[in-house]
């Protein structure tokens, strides 16, 4: 039995590293379409601007915020006894395990998902001109400029390339939506009547503001945000829906806390036609 659960933790790790492989691929050695541009487009001629909300805010924020959201409702639930596993291991542990893999198998979806986009679309940032620094002895206005003219950093100007859609936007909204339907699932005592909703605003607050900033920033256009909101919540919502055991009916005993009632069933009274025998019940041979 050991060793059949060291294979489906094989399993599972091998699982989230597939999942992650297309975008560190694509972060490590792949290169973003060369998208031309006109030199009228008034939507790339944006200043640059630094981030208001950096990759480590985000992780700053995220993180602590998932680790403290699913620790506690998990060790919760294990404390009133509405989980149990069959695993030999702890049943907290156990639990954790399948929150946090399930979690991070959906991350590496969704960034990847991102990624595939970002690196097939190619579409220029708003401040797509500020970064490349055009040659224009060598671009003709009167058409499409279709050649790589730029004369900036490389790296600048592969970042100015990846635009659509937002990752900063894709990610926020998939941590912040899949913490809020966990939050939705776990949390049903009546003392969190008001308290799981205005934990859940927050974080999807959060994942908006997110994604706010990158288009006040001139780092995406409007519509860059509005698909990297729209694929990570309905990544979070599918994995919540087909992947995580959020749904998974219960047995009774773990259905109800500790010292309630088991359920009884209804006494059916005898009907006036049946006569009782000598052993006191309503058939008589």
């Amino acid at each position: 039995m050991f060793e059949k659960k060291n294979i489906f933790v094989l399993v599972d790790v091998l699982c989230l590293v597939v999942a992650s492989l297309p975008f560190v691929t694509l972060s490590l050695h792949a290169k973003p379409r060369i998208r031309g541009f006109y030199c009228d487009d008034e939507s790339i001629k944006y200043p640059y601007k630094g981030d208001t909300i950096s990759h480590w805010t985000m992780a700053a924020v995220i993180i602590p915020s998932c680790i403290i959201i699913i620790t506690v409702g998990e060790a919760i639930m294990v404390r009133l006894k509405h989980l149990y596993s069959k695993s030999e291991f702890n049943n907290y542990v156990a639990a954790l395990y399948k929150v946090v893999g399930t979690f991070m198998f959906g991350a590496f979806v969704s960034q990847s998902l991102t990624d595939i986009a970002k690196y097939t679309v190619g579409r220029l940032r708003p401040s797509f001109l500020a970064l490349c620094k055009p040659n224009m002895s060598m671009v003709d206005c009167s058409q499409y400029v279709q050649l790589d003219v730029c004369t900036g950093n490389d790296v600048d100007i592969t970042e100015a390339r990846l635009s659509f859609y937002s990752g900063h936007s894709s990610f926020g909204m998939y941590c912040m939506v899949f913490l809020s339907l966990y939050m939705q699932v776990r949390l049903k005592g009546k003392w969190a009547r008001l308290l799981r909703p205005t934990i859940q605003f927050f974080l999807l607050a959060f994942a908006v503001y997110v994604g706010y900033t990158r288009v006040s920033d001139y780092r995406h256009h409007w519509s860059d945000v509005l698909a990297g909101f729209l694929q990570g919540a309905i990544v979070a919502i599918l994995i919540v829906r087909y992947v995580s055991d959020f749904y998974k009916s219960r047995p009774e005993t773990l259905e109800h806390s500790e010292g309630s009632e088991p359920e009884r069933k209804p006494n059916i009274p005898l009907t006036e036609t049946e006569p009782m025998n000598h052993y006191g019940t309503g058939h008589v041979p």
